[in-house]
């Protein structure tokens, strides 16, 4: 039991001079470390920064990439809308104007019948021509009877004016 107490020391005093060796190796690693780390501070900061602003740019990019998508969807439709108000504007005009065109032509085609129609009955009377023809044509027989009776009177007036210079 001797002999397993002194290896209990020995290994204790090893043991404690490890734990020492290795407290002190740890403390000197730790600020051996910290000496390193602060060495490397600015680079690491610089570092550090360097990566937030990609991260931030890339982020930002994107941001605006999706913005920009998203402008250029509205804009589209936008358009759209305008391309179609515009179509629908113009179809409307030339409907309207191909009625307009109908109308001006079924207007012209009724303005002419009517004043055919005018013409014919006030100032082209037929029936009355006509009526108009029937009664000089009587007036000129009426005074070709007339100038007739008046002649064969006058012949006879002659004759009898004659007749008593003769006799």
């Amino acid at each position: 039991s001797g002999c397993v107490v002194c290896l209990r020391v020995t290994l204790m005093a090893t043991w404690g001079e490890f734990a020492r060796w290795a407290k002190s190796s740890l403390i000197d690693d730790y600020f051996r470390v910290i000496d390193v780390a602060s060495e490397r501070r600015e680079v690491e900061v610089h570092s550090a920064v360097l990566i937030q602003r990609g991260f931030r740019g890339n982020k930002t990019r994107q941001r605006l990439a999706r913005l920009l998508a998203s402008t250029l969807l509205i804009q589209r439709a936008y358009r759209g809308h305008l391309g179609r108000r515009r179509v629908r504007r113009l179809r409307k005009q030339a409907h309207e104007q191909r009625q307009r065109g109908f109308f001006a032509h079924a207007a012209k085609q009724i303005q002419k019948l009517v004043r055919g129609v005018i013409v014919r009955k006030y100032v082209c009377d037929y029936y009355a021509r006509r009526r108009a023809i029937v009664e000089a044509t009587e007036r000129a027989q009426a005074v070709k009877a007339e100038a007739e009776v008046y002649a064969s009177t006058v012949r006879q007036q002659l004759q009898k004016t004659e007749l008593e210079q003769l006799s």
